[in-house]
Order: C-alpha cells, then sequence, then structure tokens
C-alpha cells in the first residue's frame, strides 16, 4: 500500500468496536472546514498550516502562539531587499534549527509543538504557509508516495525537501538518493530493492509529481492521521479519518489504503454479523466516490447478508441494507449485477424459509419478487411452480376451491408445457372439489365436465381413475332404479374411458347387458 509519509503494515491486528455512520469532528471549526472548505478559506483566511491544526487534536491557542513565534523570528531574520529565494533558504534553515529535530514516520502535527518531530506532511505544511506569510509563492507538491513544496521565483522553480535537513532545499532529483532516503524514511520496504531497480522503484514511488490543492493537502492529512490511528489500533477514529480524506481528497493512493483496510476489518475473525452491518452503515458516505471502493463494498455486503441469512439473525435488515446500497455506492455494471443478485438471494432464501415453515403465500409472493428481477431463471422458475402448485394444493384441503382452482389455473396460463408438477396439482385440485360434492345425482353436469377436464390434462392417474369409478358406477345405479338402462350403459361406456380395466364398470356393463337382451 502507498501512503503518504506512513506505510501501514497488513499484519496489524484490529478489533472493530461498534461503528454509526455519522462523521465525528474534534470541533465546530474543523466541521466548517470540512463541510465547506471554499467558504471557509474565502470568509475566514488562515495561514495554511493553522488551518491544518483546526483538523488536529492541538488547542488553537496553542498553535497560534507557535506559529507567530516563528513567524515573527523569521521575519527578523529577513530583509526586504533579500529574493524569494533566499527568504524561502532562510525559513528552511531556521526550521531545521530550531523545530524540527528528528523526523519520524509516524508523527503526527502536536509533535511539532512537544517532541519537535516531523515527517514530510507536518513539516511541508508549516514551511508552506510560513512561507506564503511572509508573501512567497509556494505549492505543495505530490508524488506516489511523497509530499514537498515548491517555490516559485523570478520566473524559476524550486524543489524544497523538508525531510533532508543537509541538502533539501533547492533540491536536485538524484534517483539513487532519493530512493536510498524513502528507504531509510521507510517509505519503500528494504525487501523491495532486491526485486526491483533503482529506475522500476523511482517510476513507481516519484515519477507524477503534481502541484495539489490546500484542499487535497488537508485530505492527505487526514489520511495520515488514519493510518496513525490503525498503527494505535484506534479503528472507528481511523474510518472516520479515512472518510475525510477520501471526501476531500480522493485520490488512488488513499483509495488503495482504505480499501485495504475495509479488506481487513470485514476479513476479521471475530466480527459479528451485527458488526459488519454497523461497518456498512459508516462506510455509506463514501461509496458514492469511487467505483473501487463501491465495488469492494458491495462484494463485503454479500458475504454479510449471505453468513447473515446463514445463521437467521438478518431477515429484518437485509433488503434495507441491499436498499441502502443501491441508493449510495457508486454504480458500476459489477455492482448493478451484485445488488440484483442480492435481492434474488434474499427473495429466495425467505421463500425457502417461510415454505418450511408452511406459509407457502409467503414463499410464493417472495419468488415473484425474485422472478421479476430475473425472468429466465430455470431453477427460480422450478421453485416457484412447486411451490404455488402445493399452495393452491393447500386452498383445496382447506376447502378455499375457487382460490385453488384461480391460482393453480394461472399457473397453468404461465407455463403452459413443461412442468408434469403442475398437470398433477391441477387433477389433485380438481378432484378435492369434486370430493366435497355431497350429491352426485345433483352434480352430474359438473362431475362429468370437471373429470373429462382432468383426465385430458392427466389420463393415466390413479386417483382420477379410482374417483371416476365411483362416479360413474353411482350415476348408472341412479338410471337402473329409473329403468332408464340404455342411459345407464351410455354412463358405464363414459366410464370405461377412464380406466377401461376398472372391474367394478365391467360387471355394470355385463349387467346391463343382461338385462337389455332380455
Amino acid at each position: 500500500m502507498k501512503a503518504y509519509a506512513l506505510l501501514l503494515l497488513s499484519s496489524i491486528l484490529i478489533t472493530l468496536p461498534v461503528m454509526g455512520q455519522e462523521l465525528l469532528f474534534s470541533n465546530s471549526q474543523e466541521e466548517l472546514i470540512f463541510r465547506d472548505w471554499d467558504a471557509f478559506t474565502e470568509n475566514a483566511p488562515l495561514p495554511f498550516y493553522q488551518s491544518i491544526v483546526h483538523l488536529s487534536d492541538v488547542e488553537q491557542k496553542t498553535a497560534d502562539l507557535f506559529f507567530q513565534e516563528h513567524l515573527q523570528a523569521i521575519q527578523k531574520k529577513i530583509r526586504s531587499r533579500d529574493s524569494g529565494l533566499k527568504k524561502a533558504n532562510t525559513i528552511f534553515r531556521y526550521l531545521h534549527d530550531e523545530v524540527f529535530q528528528q523526523y519520524d514516520l509516524y508523527s503526527r502535527q502536536k509533535d511539532l509543538f512537544t517532541t519537535q518531530e516531523y515527517n514530510c506532511v507536518t513539516a511541508t505544511s508549516l514551511y508552506v504557509s510560513l512561507g506564503r506569510a511572509i508573501g512567497l509563492n509556494m505549492e505543495v507538491i505530490e508524488s506516489p508516495s511523497h509530499v514537498y513544496a515548491t517555490l516559485k521565483s523570478e520566473g524559476k522553480s524550486y524543489n524544497i525537501e523538508l525531510t533532508a535537513p543537509q541538502n533539501g532545499f533547492n533540491y536536485k532529483d538524484n534517483a539513487d538518493e532519493v530512493i536510498r532516503r524513502l528507504v531509510d524514511s521507510k517509505l519503500i520496504p528494504p525487501s523491495e530493492l532486491n526485486t526491483k531497480t533503482v529506475t522500476q522503484l523511482y517510476q513507481e514511488h516519484v515519477r507524477g509529481s503534481a502541484p495539489i490543492s490546500d484542499k487535497d493537502f488537508l485530505g492527505i492529512h487526514y489520511h495520515n492521521l488514519a493510518l496513525l490511528d490503525l498503527v494505535e489500533n484506534k479503528v472507528e477514529q481511523a474510518f472516520n479519518s479515512f472518510h475525510k480524506a477520501i471526501t476531500l481528497y480522493p485520490h488512488a493512493p488513499i483509495i488503495e489504503a482504505y480499501i485495504e483496510q475495509l479488506n481487513l476489518s470485514f476479513d476479521h475473525r471475530s466480527l459479528s454479523i451485527q458488526e459488519k452491518i454497523d461497518l456498512h452503515n459508516q462506510i455509506l458516505s463514501v461509496t458514492n466516490i469511487d467505483t473501487s471502493i463501491a465495488n469492494t463494498a458491495v462484494f463485503h455486503l454479500s458475504e454479510t447478508i449471505e453468513d447473515g441469512l446463514r445463521a437467521d439473525t438478518i431477515f429484518s435488515e437485509a433488503l434495507s441494507l441491499i436498499k441502502e446500497a443501491e441508493e449510495h455506492y457508486k454504480s458500476t455494471n459489477r455492482v448493478q449485477e451484485a445488488i440484483q443478485s442480492l435481492y434474488i438471494y434474499v427473495y429466495t432464501t425467505k421463500a425457502q424459509d417461510a415454505a418450511l415453515r408452511g406459509n407457502l403465500f409467503t414463499a410464493k409472493e417472495n419468488l415473484e419478487l425474485a422472478l421479476a428481477l430475473s425472468p429466465k431463471n430455470q431453477r427460480l422458475e422450478t421453485y416457484y411452480i412447486s411451490v404455488v402448485s402445493n399452495h393452491a394444493l393447500k386452498l383445496a384441503q382447506f376447502g378455499l376451491l375457487e382460490s385453488a382452482r384461480r391460482e393453480i389455473d394461472s399457473l397453468t396460463q404461465q407455463y403452459p408445457t413443461g412442468y408434469p408438477v403442475i398437470d398433477d396439482a391441477r387433477v389433485k385440485v380438481i378432484l378435492a372439489g369434486l370430493v366435497r360434492v355431497e350429491s352426485i345425482e345433483a352434480n352430474e353436469e359438473k362431475l362429468r365436465s370437471d373429470l373429462t377436464l382432468a383426465r385430458s390434462i392427466q389420463p393415466e392417474n390413479i386417483y382420477l381413475k379410482s374417483f371416476a369409478t365411483e362416479v360413474y358406477h353411482d350415476l348408472a345405479m341412479q338410471q337402473i332404479r329409473l329403468s332408464d338402462y340404455q342411459k345407464a350403459r351410455t354412463l358405464v361406456l363414459e366410464g370405461l374411458t377412464f380406466d377401461a380395466e376398472s372391474d367394478v364398470l365391467k360387471a355394470d356393463l355385463r349387467l346391463l347387458d343382461s338385462i337389455i337382451e332380455e
């Protein structure tokens, strides 16, 4: 992971506390600066360094006295006729004599006031602020792993490397020296010297330098605070700073460091499902800034929801989590596909849970939602057909015959061929209705019509054959009692079309034939 003045080791063991979604600020000035940097700098201009102090845990009064004390000391050393280059050099020498006593990769802003330790970020911020305070044209320059200052004076540009006390002023870029200094400062792991050439390292860590705005530099400052907090295992505080850094300066090294920490956090074995949900809520504010953050977030969201549903712990929260992701995550094809897959997964899982509990109506509703998102999903389609068929049968068992018929007929219209389970359910629903008919004689037309329909659906159904035999035998016996033997014979023959091997109907036919012959 590349970082400015800091390298975070991925082996750091973290313990993640429960997090909230709102950003936390140390004071009202910090929030004002963060919420509207442009308005703040326009309405209340401050030296650059003092603006950064607002973002740290240093008392403003202490910072003001510190800044003014050193500014006044520098002004006494500078003459009005001095060139811009000489003035800048005076500030450089003064700071290294009086303020910058010890380079420390992990130093914070407040360390300049106490132990006089510094790194490239804290030193550059103070140097540029003092230079601007006396009227010099200075900028902050960013390289892939570092920041330094540049002076523009009399048509020329001069690089000032604040971490090199001896030769950092008007610094001449020498690849070997630069790489050695970055290795000494722990900005490049020594192991890379064994696998890469100086040219490769220079290309990766130094080339591509460019001036950045004050707002961007504040983002880098927050980024360093986040990495320092991680070193001290202050994970919630670190994420708070990361989010501010990315919001102010959504730059590749900052985003890379943030994503690495996200992965470490979500992969932490002791993290509970609820803590992962809290972490998802925490990162919502930055997931719309960069596609790689959105892709990482939706990947971990998928894992969290799947783990939670397996553990039967987040049914009520799963859909709201996905909806928030849909609203907040930067939209990419990968994110859209993952979110759709998550919706389908949750609907299907809810359907399975409902079906196991016997709530087939809820199962049916959730599967319909899933199929709306993936209408050509054969696995979902098959499961849906099974659930709806069983639901229709359940309605029929409870005597809700019209609802059962409507449901199974609708399913037939949706899927007219290819699913024997539908045919089986249709016949069972028809028979369930016929079984409840109290008077066979009074409902002859309905019985014969529905039996014919059932035969057209599933002619070899053994239950249909058995029931048809019973119905046609009773109808034939009624006609025999009325002495209408021809009609009785016609009914028996019709019954035999359902089951040609029915011993009962064969016996009826022999009886009728003997009567008619007489």
